[in-house]
């Protein structure tokens, strides 16, 4: 005789595990509140106020699964200020606003955490658009990073918690001018009018 067929079922469960995905830029350029060149000590702004509204973690929102991590900063990888005719980009650290070196690279990135504040210090007889910062957003998917820290970001995007080169945001800024009061050189005649 002949046997019915046989047929077998089975469950399986799949299981993917979510990756971090590196931060994008929803913007390429930032901009810091100009200030005048007569401005001696400039409150500047933090890096989340700065560039909160550029960052983007959307790849990491996934219905059902993993969801978009928030900012943890800024890895700073240029600074094209000319300190000596045009001024100085700063960081306060821990109270004391100290000078970013213009050799900052992708290799050698200062670390600002969100918090952290950022100004322009102006050479007090520049006035114009100062060169500005490259930064590299980061997220807060392997937790808080520590502002200071020199870090080597050869290795970015991806996976990482860094966004990669082609995700760098610029941060500008300008210096207006100051009418300054007309002034009398010792020894100068100036010929003054009968009344």
């Amino acid at each position: 005789g002949t046997s019915a067929p046989l047929a077998v079922s089975e469950s399986l469960t799949i299981t993917i595990t979510p990756v971090n995905d590196a931060p994008t830029r929803l913007a390429a350029s930032v901009s810091l509140a100009g200030i005048h060149q007569s401005v001696t000590n400039p409150i500047g702004s933090s890096v989340g106020v700065l560039v909160g509204g550029a960052f983007s973690d959307a790849l990491d929102q996934m219905a059902g699964g993993s969801s978009a991590n928030g900012l943890a900063g800024v890895v700073v990888v240029g600074n094209t200020a000319d300190a000596g005719t045009q001024g100085k980009w700063q960081w306060n650290n821990g109270g004391v606003w100290t000078d970013i070196s213009t050799s900052v690279s992708g290799t050698s990135g200062l670390v600002l955490d969100q918090g952290t504040g950022v100004r322009f210090l102006p050479v007090s007889t520049f006035d114009g658009t100062p060169g500005g910062l490259t930064l590299r957003l980061i997220d807060d998917s392997a937790g808080a990073v520590t502002p200071g820290a020199v870090v080597d970001l050869t290795a970015s995007g991806g996976t990482t918690q860094y966004g990669n080169a082609g995700n760098a945001v610029s941060l500008v800024t300008s210096v207006n001018a100051v009418n300054n009061a007309p002034a009398i050189s010792s020894g100068t005649s100036v010929p003054l009018a009968e009344a």
